[in-house]
C-alpha cells in the first residue's frame, strides 16, 4: 500500500494497513489501504500528535479523506487531542515512566452521496511514552448513527511481546549505570547482565533524537 502514500514515514499493519507521516512537528495520518479496490486517501490528514506536547496541552485537527471500497464515502470532521495526565505505567510487560494520559475525541460526518449522512463521534484514552511508537493501553468508546438507527462500539488493547513480534526485558534504572552525569560530549551505559539491549535519547520535548 505504500505507492498509495509516497510520502509515507511509517506504517501501522492490523486488519488493514495504516500509514502515516511524521517529522519533528508532528505526526499525520494519511490513510489505510486493504486492497486496490478498497482503500481511504486523506487529502487533509488527521493530524494525530504534534510536538512538543505535554501535561495541560491541546490542540484540534480537521480531516478530509475519500474512501473507496464496498461503500464509498468522503468523511470530513474535527479531531481533538488533549493530556490529561502523567505518570508511570506497570504492565506485565515491565514499567513504563514518563508516560501521558492522553484524551482523543473525534466528530465526523460520512457522505455516501446519498440523503442518508452518517455520523461518528467518539473518545479514545491512551497511555503513550516518547520512545514507542504505538500507545501502550488504549480503550475506545464510539457511536455511529445513520438513517434513524446508531450503533455503539467499545474496546481496547494493550501492547505486549507480541505485537512488535520480538521479545524484549526491562531494566529498572538499579541496573544501569550512566557515566559521567551530567555529561556535554560523551557517555558510557554500562548495563548489569548478558545480552543485547536498545537505548535510546530524548530530546527534552520527547522527540527520539538518537536510538
Amino acid at each position: 500500500g505504500y505507492a498509495y502514500f509516497p510520502s509515507a514515514t511509517s506504517a501501522l499493519q492490523w486488519s488493514v494497513g495504516e500509514f502515516f507521516r511524521s517529522d519533528t512537528a508532528g505526526e499525520d495520518h494519511l490513510g489505510y489501504h486493504i486492497s486496490s479496490s478498497e482503500y481511504g486517501i486523506c487529502s487533509d490528514p488527521r493530524t494525530d500528535m504534534v510536538y512538543p506536547f505535554t501535561y495541560g496541552d491541546s490542540f484540534t485537527d480537521s480531516l478530509h479523506c475519500t474512501e473507496n471500497g464496498p461503500s464509498p464515502r468522503t468523511r470530513t470532521g474535527v479531531f481533538t487531542v488533549t493530556c490529561t495526565g502523567y505518570g508511570t505505567l506497570i504492565l506485565p510487560l515491565g514499567t513504563f515512566t514518563d508516560c501521558l494520559l492522553l484524551r482523543r475525541t473525534w466528530s465526523y460526518e460520512d457522505d455516501y452521496g446519498t440523503p442518508d449522512l452518517g455520523y461518528s463521534v467518539g473518545e479514545t484514552y491512551s497511555i503513550v511514552q516518547a520512545s514507542i511508537g504505538h500507545p501502550l493501553l488504549s480503550y475506545t468508546t464510539s457511536t455511529y448513527t445513520q438513517g434513524g438507527g446508531s450503533i455503539d462500539n467499545a474496546g481496547g488493547f494493550r501492547l505486549d511481546d507480541l505485537s512488535t513480534g520480538l521479545s524484549s526485558t526491562m531494566y529498572d534504572a538499579s541496573h544501569i549505570t550512566v557515566r559521567p552525569n551530567p555529561a556535554t560530549d560523551e557517555v558510557t551505559v554500562t548495563l548489569s547482565g548478558n545480552g543485547r539491549a536498545t537505548f535510546s535519547v530524548l530530546a527534552g520535548d520527547g522527540r527520539v533524537v538518537l536510538r
